[in-house]
């Protein structure tokens, strides 16, 4: 049994779980080919050092900066 994705509003439009996860994905391609290090994408997204990204980001990688914009679009 297949449910649909969820609705979310997202900058006053409805954006589906899928889109929003496209999304995601488009972003972190984007970064990867400008040669954007995982350090300098969470810098930019204005996440702060935590335990869980480590000191400085030096620990982060790309999934933790996927996991970091989605955290940020449920938030919205």
């Amino acid at each position: 049994m297949r449910t649909e994705p969820k609705v979310r509003m997202v900058d006053n439009k409805p954006r589906r779980e899928d889109e929003i996860f496209m999304i995601t994905a488009e972003q972190l391609q984007f970064w990867m080919d400008q040669d954007v290090s995982p350090q300098e994408a969470m810098e930019a997204l204005g996440i702060r050092p935590n335990k869980f990204t480590g000191a400085g980001w030096k620990k982060a990688d790309w999934m933790d900066v996927g996991v970091s914009l989605v955290k940020i679009w449920a938030d919205h």
